[in-house]
């Protein structure tokens, strides 16, 4: 009864209708390689191109969906975080891409003051705040710990650790979780999947010659089969 009254909602408001075609619009971009190394990337017109795209996600996102995956993630990531046992509630944390902030609340619940950036974090988000992982608006060594479970939507991969590193004070933390064993490049035929990579240890090593030392690694099973990795920032 509840789905037949939305339907008939939205066939009597033809704005509702048009927004939803549009939200389901497919970006469609050509592939190219930018290292020798193995990682891949969509090429867009411009930086602005990008942006956009990549804001565009959230309204594609169905609001159900968001809310059941708010609640199981911010459970399941308080539980990994808690298990490193790194994590203090003297701490500072900024998460990047941080969407609603279900991965802030996580770092919250564990008595931290965390917030997060995102191109798009919504209306009236009180955890997250509109911002660029490739230019974070923050000062240099004003965060204990980096928090990113987006590292293939990022346009500049090198730009984007160079920054994590810049805001990270003295031996901070940068949690990163990655998809299990490697991004496919076919994974760049998804929607928002900016770049990928033959092998995780591609970006390992590229974190790593960053300044990082790679201290813990953790395999997890939601919100999707993938690997936690903790670096230290040296």
């Amino acid at each position: 009864m509840i789905k037949i009254k939305k339907i008939i909602s939205i066939i009597k408001n033809p704005v509702s209708i048009i927004g939803i075609i549009k939200n389901r619009k497919k970006w469609r971009f050509d592939v190219e390689k930018i290292e020798d190394v193995g990682l891949l990337r969509k090429k867009y017109k411009n930086y602005s191109q990008y942006v956009k795209h990549q804001a565009s996600k959230l309204s594609r996102i169905n609001s159900n969906t968001l809310n059941e995956y708010d609640i199981k993630y911010r459970k399941v990531l308080r539980e990994r975080l808690k298990g490193i046992g790194l994590i203090t509630s003297s701490m500072n944390v900024l998460c990047l891409a941080a969407r609603i902030g279900t991965e802030v609340k996580s770092f919250i619940d564990l008595g931290c003051f965390a917030v997060g950036i995102d191109l798009n974090p919504g209306k009236s988000n009180k955890y997250v705040v509109h911002g660029d992982f490739h230019n974070i608006q923050y000062p240099n060594s004003c965060v204990d710990v980096v928090f990113n479970n987006s590292l293939d939507h990022s346009l500049e991969v090198d730009k984007l650790i160079r920054e994590t590193k810049r805001v990270l004070k003295d031996k901070g933390l940068f949690i990163l979780e990655l998809c299990k064993g490697d991004s496919n490049p076919s994974g760049l035929k998804r929607n928002f999947e900016a770049i990928a990579w033959d092998d995780n240890k591609i970006i390992i090593e590229k974190i790593k010659n960053h300044g990082f030392e790679l201290i813990i690694n953790n395999e997890f099973n939601y919100p999707w089969s993938g690997v936690q990795f903790v670096f230290k920032k040296i």
